[in-house]
């Protein structure tokens, strides 16, 4: 430590520590947020917009929202690839309390 460093660090000064920040993934299952793996799930079960909502507590409108950024993650265009895709990955993308129960029929 030099002097300088000495006399800055009794002055109160404390220099940053750097934290090495490993880059979240931007595609594939592990760039989901938890929330759009819990919207993903949903909607691949069957939900619609607001059912989804209703269930996480979101609206619709945050449904939506998050259902973009599944597919853009994903590299999906559909619900129905969606659903395809959580059914060949051979589990659910974490829906609520890990099981997803069939909306009510409207």
């Amino acid at each position: 430590m030099t002097d300088l460093e000495d006399r800055m660090r009794r002055a109160g000064f404390r220099r940053k520590q750097w934290q090495a920040v490993v880059p979240r993934p931007t595609e594939g299952w592990s760039a989901l947020t938890p929330a759009e793996a819990k919207v993903a799930g949903l909607i691949g079960a069957g939900y619609t917009n607001k059912a989804a909502g209703e269930e996480l507590g979101v609206s619709a409108n945050t449904v939506r929202t998050h259902l973009r950024s599944v597919f853009r993650k994903l590299d999906v265009h559909s619900r129905v690839q969606l659903s395809n895709l959580i059914n060949q990955r051979g589990t659910d993308a974490g829906p609520v309390n890990g099981s997803v129960r069939k909306p009510e029929a409207l």
